[in-house]
């Protein structure tokens, strides 16, 4: 025990006070996130007392320490130590480690043991824990209606300026980094702007008066100005927000923010526009495979090409993220709740068990790697993509005359679509300079307008898909 105190002293750094419980110098280590040297001194202390007193409590510090240092199997083993000798935040940890790894019936079996325990003792559980609880409980509501999608690619990358390797044509509109955003505090407190199509519009985060961070709004006036950026609505203060992205529609945001409607970290949530009065109406988790218990991030469509993006920490050793390139289906589809391998899908452990078999998706990656999110395409005339992967760029790849007619009313139709979000978003414009009943009328006659060309540019989508399937079959 000697030795280990003089190693310990010397191992802990001047700004620590050595106490003479080991228990409380690992918790010292643990909460100074020094975990390598917290794990090697309760590996020694252990080494040299295993039946002490303090074992468990020793047991269950070294535990968290391996568990926060990546080493799982390890740490398991120690946390389990603990609990056989009733150390109560040893099934805590191990709940916790459970729920990381999508065995939701385990970490709530845990969680149920680590509330027992401390009832028995008569003492108060950790004030995160029921809001833990909330989210195993969320967690396992979410499992039984994992979205089925199609994953085609992942892209390992850093976090810092992650957006820049999303492909994304003018269409879509643009993800900005914080040094365009035109007001101070924006460009020091937001990580990503969305600038719409047009550049008419652009929002971003930033911090209110009470440190959270929240949603702006901003236009840009005739004079080529910005407009004083305007939180938006309470409706999506649901936690710190950030990453958001607009659907060319102007109707449907999606958006990242934590708090307790999340799963862990930052999940995804969309929210939609209601075209009676231009509010939001109350924000919706995207559920799995989208969220997980880490952070997801920047979710956005690619209409044009048939494409989604978002961004994680699942899967991702040493703080990266991964990068996951989707084809979006018009209408959610879910997996049965039998389905063999489904928190292995909700995970995405494997984008493979994803993809339908014998599907080839070479072509729309080429696609996408060849998008200048300044333009378009060279040579192209549009793009529409087929179940499978294909990529129909030209008239000429149609083999159905009532497709390519029906592709033609498509184009037409999405014409007509971006001139009115044009009209709209300067009469939005013209509306926060003089706000007046008659504008607002003319507002939500767009907004009508708009809605329903949007829904009929989906619906010709699906229209010249299904014949051409027609054709080719």
């Amino acid at each position: 025990m000697k030795r280990l105190i003089i190693w310990l002293a010397l191992l802990v750094p001047a700004t620590y006070t050595l106490h003479a419980d080991v228990a409380e110098t690992l918790r010292s280590l643990i909460d100074s996130h020094d975990y390598a040297a917290a794990a090697a001194a309760g590996r020694e202390y252990l080494d040299a007392n295993p039946d002490a007193k303090d074992a468990g409590a020793v047991n269950a510090l070294l535990g968290e320490a391996l568990m926060h240092s990546g080493d799982r199997e390890g740490a398991r083993e120690r946390l389990g130590l603990a609990a056989a000798r009733g150390v109560a935040d040893a099934h805590r940890l191990l709940g916790r480690m459970a729920y990381e790894d999508y065995d939701f019936a385990t970490a709530s079996e845990q969680y149920r043991r680590y509330r027992t325990m401390k009832q028995k003792a008569s003492k108060p559980v950790a004030p995160g824990a029921a809001v833990e609880e909330s989210r195993i409980t969320l967690a396992q509501a979410y499992m039984q209606r994992v979205e089925r999608i199609e994953v085609i690619d992942s892209i390992a990358v850093s976090r810092d300026g992650f957006f820049t390797h999303y492909r994304l044509p003018a269409s879509a509109g643009r993800i900005l980094p914080p040094g365009q955003i035109p007001f101070a505090q924006g460009r020091s407190q937001s990580p990503a702007a969305f600038a719409s199509e047009l550049g008419g519009m652009m929002m971003w985060s930033q911090c209110d008066s009470l440190g959270t961070s929240r949603l702006v709004q901003s236009v840009r006036m005739n004079d080529g100005s910005w407009s004083e950026p305007e939180y938006t609505d309470s409706t999506l203060n649901i936690g710190n927000a950030a990453y958001p992205f607009m659907m060319p529609d102007g109707m449907t945001l999606y958006f990242a923010a934590d708090g307790p409607q999340s799963l862990g970290g930052y999940d995804i949530f969309m929210a939609t526009c209601d075209p009676a009065d231009g509010s939001f109406r109350t924000p919706q988790n995207l559920g799995m495979p989208y969220n997980s218990p880490y952070d997801d991030l920047m979710l956005a469509i690619d209409e044009a090409n048939g494409v989604g993006w978002w961004a994680t920490d699942r899967n991702s050793p040493g703080g990266d993220l991964t990068i996951y390139v989707f084809i979006p289906s018009e209408i959610r589809d879910n997996y049965p709740e039998d389905t063999e391998n489904l928190a292995a899908l909700a995970r995405l452990t494997d984008i493979s068990l994803t993809q339908d078999s014998g599907s080839d998706y070479s072509q729309i990656l080429e696609t996408i790697r060849s998008i200048d999110p300044d333009g378009g395409t060279p040579q192209e005339q549009f793009r529409l993509t087929l179940p499978g992967g294909t990529v129909y760029t030209r008239f000429d790849d149609f083999a159905s005359e009532d497709a390519a007619e029906t592709m033609q009313q498509l184009l037409d139709t999405q014409e007509q679509l971006a001139q009115t979000l044009d009209r709209l978003g300067k009469m939005r414009g013209q509306y926060r300079n003089r706000p007046s009943a008659e504008l607002t009328r003319q507002i939500l006659a767009l907004e009508n307008e708009t809605e329903q060309l949007y829904r009929r540019v989906r619906s010709l989508r699906s229209l010249a898909i299904r014949a051409e399937q027609k054709a080719v079959r």
